[in-house]
């Protein structure tokens, strides 16, 4: 028997001549919806056209998971979605449509997933009413693991199952208990570890002033570090941050600080630390010490304020006592000066409140002599002009 080229238009299919049958097999529509392999929620509907057998096309096919994209978003955006569709509801009253229940029911399925905390032997949702009772403590437990745990501890596994008769997740707060547990556990364990460092840094920094009563040095650093320890969580981070700088290097930088700010930090610490210990007893001599230069600093500058003046600029009275008598001081030194002296640098003083309160002395002391000298040829000129001068 031969085949020829058949007519139809089909050109790869044959037909016989002999018997006149068309052995070609006619196109077929097939409609496929896909479904996420996790929640069985429909996510696209595809139309196949089948031109030849269909068995093996459509068991790989079936092979895809496919998920819904709220299974791929990262754990942050999960979180805003839900608090968001928490708070829609709120507002509606928990009046939902379709679309916003299967919504909320997503959104609890996917942070399950993003927690690794679930497994599944067939795909499916909460039920809409396990949603709503379960989403709050869900969403707090996740908000906890993303940004205040470690991230290295794992919740138990909650498995759904035909077996378990929870396909619509019926024992799901009881899973919510014990993760709630864990999360009790973790914050002991976390409360016994502090307290444990808190332990060894004290007993590091009480070494440390031995040694620094013997050989008299001291790592300041390991005493921060005690303060540290006890005031974190009780006192802004950024408070802690701007006073580290102040107790480790305050006496070499008395006029960046004020008295306010030592006083600060005093109270912070016995709020916040242990009180009866050599540590303590340190840190008060310290910080006394640092309030002493100061006020020492501050206390080395007098204040002149420029005397008042009338609508006509012109001045309402003279110099005050204060004025004069701080003045005076450097008409003398500058009356005693043939040359005016150089101009202090830093780099010959200990520290920088030396170094302003020796500026501030010599740039008064500058313009006293520079008007000593501009007074002295005042005086002079007269003498000149004078008819008997010749």
């Amino acid at each position: 028997m031969t085949s020829q080229p058949s007519s139809s238009n089909s050109p790869l299919l044959p037909t016989t001549p002999a018997t006149g049958l068309d052995l070609s097999i006619p196109e077929s529509q097939v409609t496929k919806v896909l479904h996420c392999s996790r929640s069985s929620v429909p996510l696209a509907t595809i139309n196949l056209c089948i031109v030849e057998g269909y068995g093996p096309f459509l068991e790989r096919f079936h092979e895809a998971a496919i998920l819904h994209p709220f299974y791929g978003l990262h754990q942050t955006v999960l979180m805003k979605k839900l608090e968001d569709a928490l708070t829609q509801a709120h507002m509606l009253e928990w009046e939902l449509s379709p679309h916003q229940q299967q919504r909320l029911q997503l959104l609890v399925s996917a942070l399950m997933w993003n927690l690794d905390s679930i497994k599944q032997d067939r795909p499916g949702l909460p039920s809409f009413q396990i949603a709503v009772g379960s989403a709050q403590r869900l969403l707090q437990l996740s908000k906890w693991f993303w940004h205040v745990s470690s991230q290295r501890l794992t919740f138990p596994l909650y498995s759904v199952s035909a077996r378990n008769s929870n396909l619509e997740w019926e024992n799901f707060r009881y899973w919510l208990d014990s993760a709630f547990e864990v999360r009790e556990q973790w914050a002991h364990k976390s409360k016994e570890l502090r307290r444990e460092a808190e332990l060894k840094q004290t007993q590091e920094t009480l070494e440390a002033l031995k040694k620094h009563q013997i050989y008299r040095r001291l790592d300041l650093r390991k005493v921060w570090r005690w303060i540290f320890l006890q005031c974190e969580g009780k006192i802004a981070a950024g408070r802690l941050k701007t006073w580290e700088p102040l107790f480790l290097e305050g006496d070499l930088n008395a006029h960046e600080w004020l008295a306010e700010d030592v006083h600060d930090l005093q109270n912070a610490i016995i709020d916040c630390c242990d009180l009866g210990n050599e540590i303590m007893y340190f840190i008060r001599e310290r910080l006394t010490s640092i309030l002493t230069l100061i006020r020492d600093y501050y206390g080395s500058f007098t204040l002149v304020g420029s005397s008042s003046k009338d609508a006509f600029g012109e001045s309402s009275h003279g110099p005050t006592a204060q004025e004069v008598e701080f003045l005076s001081s450097f008409d003398s030194k500058a009356e005693a000066l043939e040359v005016l002296p150089t101009e202090p640098q830093r780099r010959d003083f200990a520290t920088t409140a030396l170094f302003l309160k020796a500026q501030a002395s010599w740039n008064i002391t500058k313009r006293r002599w520079e008007l000593a000298q501009k007074r002295a040829q005042e005086q002079q000129q007269p003498d000149q002009d004078s008819p008997n001068s010749n």
